[in-house]
């Protein structure tokens, strides 16, 4: 029978403190212009696209074009009674 030999896997974790896995979200006070976090969210290379030329074509940033979208969206469609 042929022996087994360990192998022992490295880790990056070598202090034996638990790793925190959840998200993190900094405090509202903390996230200003200067101090963004990202929204990472998938499209398709044709809305992108299209996107991208919308804002240059009103010479815009996609991040400006971004915020005016959703605050008109929060104009026509208001939070319901309850909704935070």
């Amino acid at each position: 029978m042929a022996k087994k030999s360990k192998v022992k896997k490295k880790t990056s974790n070598t202090s034996k403190e638990p790793v925190n896995t959840k998200l993190s979200i900094p405090k509202k006070e903390a996230v200003g212009q200067d101090n963004r976090i990202g929204m990472h969210f998938d499209v398709s290379a044709s809305f992108k696209r299209e996107y991208k030329l919308y804002a240059l074509q009103r010479e815009m940033s996609m991040l400006e074009i971004f915020k005016e979208s959703f605050a008109l969206y929060k104009k026509v469609y208001p939070p319901k009674e309850g909704d935070r």
